[in-house]
């Protein structure tokens, strides 16, 4: 019983779970039934909202429209120069950007400055224009470098040119980018971004993007479509819009979000619809231009956009009447609205720039006192060179010296004055001014010589310019002085002979600048005398020898073949400065040149110029003269050709006892003289001889005669005549003179024995004979009185009664001393 009673309730737990599980089973059915509903409905809904916003009528609505805006806002940024003013719908710009306003097409533009002069920071004003720094620029450079980094004018060997900046608030770079930020994948760039910039903002596709999506809703009524109703909303206020550039085209997304309900609780979908258009347009193409051309107009002043062109884009430079430039790019490939493409900007206008003068050409040899170095009576040539960075045409004009005042040198007081300048600009009138109006000339004078100032200005005539203020030196020419003479004082200066000297004289050469070295260079009737070179030595020079002492014995023509030719000649000097260009001097000096000069002294000519009385009895007919030169040209005829070997030039009459003239190795002329031992002046013993008379001490009379050898007129050095007699007294008895006859006569005193202490001494004494003095060349040295002798000697015998030796044994070395010998005194 009890077990039947389990069992039944063992039946209706079973029967309990299953019917549990048959309902959950049903509940489940019923909502995943009514959950498939939903979904399909949802489902449903997705794709009628599909349908209607990606219906053809909504798609074109769409497409035309970001078409349109798109078209028209590439447009405007572009012929803006790169931005959307900030008053303009949809510009993200926030600051006031300058640009000048520009008429084009009947429609006026604002279009932006992309190109500025540069800043104060960097530039310190003209002539400080352009600059240039090795390393990259800076817009903060320091008030102490300023000047010591920029140069005076522009110069085309220099780097990193300054003759522009970009002003623009994000820095010194080509605004704006292309690109709202970097794009790094792989080659697949969507246009240019600078690299090394962390600040990609206000970029040309940022801009687009915020100006298109603020005014697409000027074309967007979705009301008009079929099938568009409250259940299908469109957020055009939420529009975004995707911007991207490629190398041949623009591809402009819109994302469209939509809100709509479903379902009986009305649930709310947000879904963003996608909308393409892609723009033909070369936009990226155009940009890399746009930023190349403005980096070369910053940087390169000689930079030429005329000539700088690319295939299929016209490049445009139109100057504004405010003189600032709007440069065109013209994409002939792309087409808005059936005309091509124009990406313009503005440059303000910069001043032209002027290539440094005073380097090069001509050659400068004190570039660190002046730019431009002429020498008098040269033309001084400066060829001034500027481009503008614009393109503008420049004028060049002259200012300062020769136009506004003048310098003039007072060689007297060696001072420059500056006075007025009331004449015509001399610049200006020049040829070469008025052919190229540009390059100008002028010809410096010796009342130039000095330093000036001159300013070259070069400007656009719109008022901006450079200048350089250039130093120029003008450097005298060295002045000639030259004297010419013969050393005779009775003969024309402008004569010289074959065989006499002749000198010219220009040491007193000179140059105002007193550090100047001088060289010099002499030629002959155009052929070179004594060196081909210039040379700093010979600014004196001697015809036909090169220099004293002249040897009147070896002296016949000139050595170099120059003056041993009668007639007229010229000598030509040249004198110049060493190291300066164009300082050359040339002077003239024209000379006749004669066989001989007929020079007359009283003295006997060479080589008789000389003698001196070493016997007490001889005449003195001829004054002594120790200049051979100067001594009588007695073979020289008065119309300066030589005398006939029948001229006697020499004739000496003298007279002395026979054993003075027996004395063959006595010397007659002064030591040192050339003819010291000429046998022609003692009597061969033959003479002696053949007159028969043995008295050795009495008197007899000698004639030397010396003839003309006619191959010179300053020497006497032909045949010789000697005759030698007894002379005549024609008070004596036998009218010969003798001394034991007539021993008061004069001639005859220093012949007789007993005359003086000497009497009776035989020809090898040397007894001292009294205290007279005789100056000799050294002790023993037979006497001669001749003025400058060391030697003070006691006077000796000679052997034949005379006291006319000196005592080797009673001499005194005046020299030693420091005195000179002075007959019959001593030293003194």
């Amino acid at each position: 019983m009890t077990f039947l009673i389990r069992e039944k309730k063992t039946q209706l737990t079973f029967f309990f779970i299953l019917g549990l599980l048959i309902l959950i089973l049903f509940m489940l059915m019923l909502s995943f039934s009514s959950q498939t509903t939903e979904d399909k409905f949802m489902e449903t809904q997705h794709t009628l909202v599909s349908e209607i916003l990606k219906s053809q009528e909504a798609n074109q609505l769409v497409t035309q429209c970001l078409h349109t805006k798109s078209l028209s806002a590439i447009r405007t940024i572009l012929l803006q120069g790169g931005f959307f003013y900030k008053d303009q719908n949809g510009s993200i710009i926030t600051w006031d950007i300058e640009s000048v306003n520009v008429t084009m097409g009947g429609k006026n533009f604002s279009v932006a400055y992309q190109i500025h002069e540069p800043f104060d920071t960097i530039v310190s004003g003209v002539p400080y224009y352009p600059c240039y720094v090795e390393a990259v620029y800076t817009t903060n450079l320091p008030e102490s470098l300023k000047g010591l980094q920029c140069h005076k004018s522009f110069s085309l060997d220099k780097k990193y040119l300054k003759i522009g900046m970009l002003n623009e608030e994000l820095g010194n770079r080509v605004r704006p980018p292309l690109l709202k930020e970097p794009i790094r994948i792989g080659n697949l760039s969507y246009g240019i971004y600078e690299y090394t910039d962390t600040q990609y903002a206000y970029s040309i596709q940022e801009q687009l993007e915020q100006y298109i999506g603020a005014h697409i809703s000027e074309c967007l009524t979705f009301e008009h479509i079929r099938g568009f109703n409250e259940s299908f909303k469109a957020d055009i206020k939420n529009i975004s819009i995707e911007v991207f550039f490629g190398y041949n085209g623009i591809a402009v997304n819109l994302y469209l979000p939509v809100t709509y309900t479903v379902g009986r609780e009305s649930t709310s979908i947000i879904k963003k619809f996608k909308y393409s258009v892609t723009l033909p347009i070369r936009l990226k193409q155009m940009y890399e231009l746009f930023r190349h051309i403005i980096q070369k107009e910053v940087s390169e002043v000689n930079f030429n956009t005329d000539e700088y062109q690319m295939p299929s884009f016209d490049i445009y430079r139109v100057i504004l009447p405010n003189y600032d430039t709007l440069i065109i790019i013209n994409d002939t490939m792309s087409k808005i609205n059936g005309q091509e493409v124009v990406f313009q900007f503005a440059s303000k206008n910069r001043r032209p720039v002027l290539n440094h003068l005073g380097e090069g050409n001509p050659p400068n040899p004190f570039p660190e006192d002046c730019d431009y170095f002429v020498v008098e009576n040269n033309t001084l040539i400066i060829e001034p060179f500027a481009v503008d960075p614009d393109e503008n045409g420049v004028f060049y004009t002259y200012h300062g010296w020769k136009v506004d005042w003048d310098d003039i040198y007072d060689e007297v007081t060696n001072t420059t004055t500056t006075v007025p300048y009331y004449g015509p600009n001399l610049w200006h009138s020049s040829d070469l001014y008025l052919e190229t109006e540009r390059a100008a000339e002028i010809s410096v004078s010796h009342s130039d010589v000095g330093m000036h100032n001159l300013i070259v200005n070069v400007s656009d005539g719109n008022g901006s310019y450079d200048y350089q203020v250039i130093t120029v030196k003008v450097d005298d020419k060295p002045s000639p002085r030259i004297t010419r003479r013969n050393p005779y004082i009775d003969i024309p200066g402008g004569k010289a002979s074959i065989e006499d000297p002749y000198i010219v004289n220009a040491s007193e050469t000179y140059s105002l600048d007193p550090e100047a070295i001088l060289e010099y260079k002499w030629s002959v009737d155009g052929g070179a005398f004594l060196s081909t070179d210039w040379t700093q030595l010979n600014n004196i020079i001697y015809i036909p020898y090169t220099g004293p002492p002249f040897n009147i014995n070896g002296a016949r023509g000139s050595p170099n073949g120059f003056f041993d030719v009668v007639g007229d000649h010229n000598i030509e000097y040249k004198v110049r400065k060493l190291g300066i260009p164009d300082s050359a001097q040339t002077e003239t000096i024209p000379l006749e040149v004669e066989m001989c000069l007929p020079h007359r002294d009283a003295s006997a000519p060479w080589p008789f110029n000389m003698i001196r009385d070493d016997l007490d009895s001889l005449v003195d007919s001829y004054p002594y003269n120790p200049d051979a030169f100067d001594a009588d040209h007695t073979c020289c005829q008065s119309d300066y050709t030589y005398a006939p070997t029948s001229t006697v030039c020499y004739d000496l009459l003298d007279y002395g006892c026979r054993s003075d003239f027996e004395m063959v190795s006595s010397p007659v002329y002064d030591p040192g003289d050339l003819q010291t031992n000429d046998p022609t002046k003692f009597i061969p013993p033959s003479i002696i001889n053949d007159i028969g008379d043995g008295r050795s001490n009495d008197v007899y009379e000698r004639e030397f005669k010396k003839n003309c050898d006619g191959q010179r007129g300053n020497t006497c050095t032909g045949d010789v005549t000697i005759n030698v007699a007894r002379p005549r007294d024609y008070g004596a008895n036998d009218g010969i003179l003798n001394c034991f006859d007539d021993p008061h006569d004069g001639i005859c005193n220093h012949c007789m024995y007993g005359m003086d202490s000497c009497y009776n001494e035989t020809v090898s004494s040397n007894t001292p004979c009294n205290s007279e003095i005789r100056c000799v060349g050294g002790p023993g040295a037979y006497y001669q009185d001749v003025p400058g002798y060391s030697w003070a000697c006691k006077g000796s015998c000679d052997g034949n009664g005379r006291c006319a030796r000196a005592d080797p044994n009673n001499c005194i070395d005046c020299n030693a001393q420091g005195k000179t010998c002075v007959g019959g005194v001593g030293c003194q």
